[in-house]
């Protein structure tokens, strides 16, 4: 290997590396990758330097450039094209799967409401059964039971509250 020849490779390549370096962005449209692509074909011809025609290592530099440049946009396209298609896939059964887990903690969550319905006085579930389920007002409730309005509106009030604290405990239970 000539050592000589080989630096005076490098340093004509150093010195020409923002002409060559703008050339790789123009085909690649990043700084960055630019300059990786740069890096990555003088490393390339330093290891091969014998191999290399002696004329015009420059030319020779600007198209290993190119090929590697190119290389990189070809294999950013099946990845791209791979990605497309397997991302409707991907997206299908995360849907599938975030389907089942709220299918799952509905569930949990309805358990924990029957349970913690339980616990409650007859009254307070009858008229919470009522105004809920079977769409009574306030007014008509406190007909049924006896109270004033804002005696029912306490207890559903209070009822509510009741039922999201045992709720919440039961769902951090599970």
């Amino acid at each position: 290997m000539s050592t000589n020849r080989q630096s005076d490779f490098l340093k004509m390549a150093f010195d020409a590396r923002p002409v060559l370096t703008a050339y790789a962005f123009t085909l690649l449209k990043d700084w960055g990758l630019a300059q990786d692509i740069f890096q990555d074909a003088v490393i390339s011809m330093n290891e091969k330097y014998e191999d290399i025609q002696k004329e015009s290592p420059l030319s020779w530099l600007k198209m290993v450039i190119r090929n590697k440049a190119v290389d990189y946009i070809r294999k950013q396209e099946r990845t791209s094209r791979n990605h497309e298609q397997l991302l409707p896939l991907v997206d299908k059964k995360f849907d599938a799967l975030l389907e089942k887990e709220k299918i799952e903690f509905l569930k949990e969550k309805e358990k924990a409401l029957q349970d913690c319905m339980a616990k409650l006085e007859s009254d307070s579930q009858n008229i919470l059964v009522e105004f809920y389920r079977h769409k009574k007002s306030c007014l008509s409730l406190s007909e049924l039971y006896g109270k004033t309005a804002n005696a029912i509106r306490l207890t559903l009030s209070r009822s509510r509250a009741q039922l999201r604290q045992c709720v919440k405990i039961k769902m951090e239970e599970a």
